[in-house]
């Protein structure tokens, strides 16, 4: 959003962060998500938030907004829009922002800080051990990949990953961050997939995310039932969440029918097209963008 900001606080407004839990928190790991909670606004007044760095830039701009409810109708975690994740280490603020958007401003109202904390730290040994068996997909060098998406960064990826699987250790996954910026969250995945390698339940419950735990699950022990199981985030819809697993299990076996199970149609649209290598399923997501990818890849 293009606004002009003020800044007036107001000591009435209460705003906070809590974890995937909904626990009141002051820290976060840079892979966990964390999501600004505020109290207190009065009803149908419209509001966004901003997330500031360490060093007073922007993180992440005014996107879009909400409108406070009256108390009565409050939930339990009146959370907006906005959820946060993978950010390097730091001292950040959070912003609520009051908006008029007939004048096109906004007016800070409440801060907040929230410490990033890195979880994990390579060690050398890892280091070295990557160094010599990766070497072909390391970045040019003492530089690291900008993100995941940079040429060579998804290679490195998979070559951590069954590096750790050989050696049946997973603190070579923490050696994500050392070579690719913003990729602390990865590694996640990196134990995810070592988890379902070495069919191992207790490490799918390593994931920060609900879905994901169910996701392992649901590979480790070959049933899609575990999908339509487990217990939804409560930050995110749940019917996506379980469209999420199952598609990705779906993809996995090759079967039509677990994708056509799935409740979102993007998610079901792209899982079909890909399985039965038919892109006419691609017209069922919504999405330009993720149609033109469905489109592309079914092919």
């Amino acid at each position: 959003m293009n606004l002009t900001y003020s800044v007036a606080l107001d000591p009435s407004l209460s705003l906070y962060a809590v974890d995937k839990d909904g626990t009141r928190i002051t820290n976060s790991y840079s892979n966990d998500y964390f999501y600004p909670v505020q109290r207190g606004l009065p009803a149908g007044a419209i509001y966004t938030f901003r997330l500031l760095r360490p060093d007073g830039s922007m993180a992440v701009p005014a996107n879009e907004n909400f409108t406070a409810l009256p108390p009565s109708q409050e939930p339990k975690f009146q959370l907006g829009v906005q959820q946060y994740q993978g950010f390097p280490p730091g001292k950040y603020t959070m912003e609520l922002v009051k908006l008029d958007m007939q004048n096109m401003h906004g007016t800070v109202v409440a801060r907040a800080k929230i410490a990033i904390v890195l979880p994990y730290d390579a060690s050398g040994e890892n280091i070295r051990l990557i160094s010599q068996n990766c070497r072909q997909s390391l970045p040019p060098g003492n530089s690291a990949y900008p993100s995941m998406d940079a040429p060579g960064a998804r290679a490195l990826s998979d070559c951590i990953r069954d590096l750790a699987i050989a050696n049946s250790d997973t603190e070579i996954c923490k050696g994500l961050t050392n070579y690719i910026n913003g990729s602390v969250f990865y590694i996640d995945g990196c134990v995810g997939d070592y988890a379902v390698n070495k069919s191992d339940l207790v490490l799918c419950l390593k994931h920060s995310r609900a879905v994901d735990r169910a996701q392992c699950r649901a590979q480790i022990l070959n049933d899609y039932h575990e999908c339509e199981s487990f217990e939804c985030d409560f930050y995110w819809s749940c019917d996506d969440q379980k469209s999420v697993c199952l598609v990705n299990f779906g993809l996995s076996h090759g079967n039509a029918t677990i994708c056509s199970m799935a409740q979102n149609a993007d998610y079901r649209g792209r899982c079909l097209a890909l399985v039965l290598h038919d892109n006419s399923y691609c017209s069922q997501i919504m999405d330009n963008q993720s149609r033109a990818s469905c489109m592309k890849d079914a092919n």
